[in-house]
């Protein structure tokens, strides 16, 4: 009878590791549940590098090019994980560094702009949290 007990004890142990080990691989390269798959945050991570790579380029309509093409960039993989809400944080973030960029800075608005600049990409980049603290 203990025999049969302790078989089943292990029996029971095995198979679940074996769930949790698959339940991590299905949520992608092992994330855990409350956190975003590496790729997404690698992909919102180089559009923030890309919107603040434009700050060199003197000519508008070529940084609004560069924040459109940023963006289309980023879309894909944020549909892929089901994150599309994020398109306008991504959009609020490339607004407010045009604002930033053109605003004087004598002028009234200007900390206003910086401050919303700032705010858009805490909220783009918060998901991405755990993932940035841990590289």
């Amino acid at each position: 009878m203990k025999k049969l007990a302790l078989c089943l004890a292990l029996v029971t142990v095995f198979l679940s590791m074996a769930c949790i080990a698959g339940a991590q691989k299905s949520l992608g390269r092992g994330q855990l549940s409350g956190e975003a798959p590496s790729e997404l945050c690698n992909a919102i991570e180089q559009y923030v590098a890309q919107i603040d790579a434009t700050r060199a380029i003197r000519d508008k309509a070529r940084r609004e090019a560069k924040y459109t093409e940023a963006q289309k960039e980023l879309a894909p993989v944020l549909k892929q994980y089901d994150k599309v809400q994020m398109l306008d944080a991504a959009a609020s973030y490339a607004h407010y560094s045009e604002l930033v960029l053109t605003t004087d800075p004598a002028d009234v608005s200007f900390s206003d702009n910086v401050d919303k600049r700032l705010k858009s990409r805490t909220d783009l980049m918060e998901p991405c949290a755990p993932f940035t603290t841990q590289r």
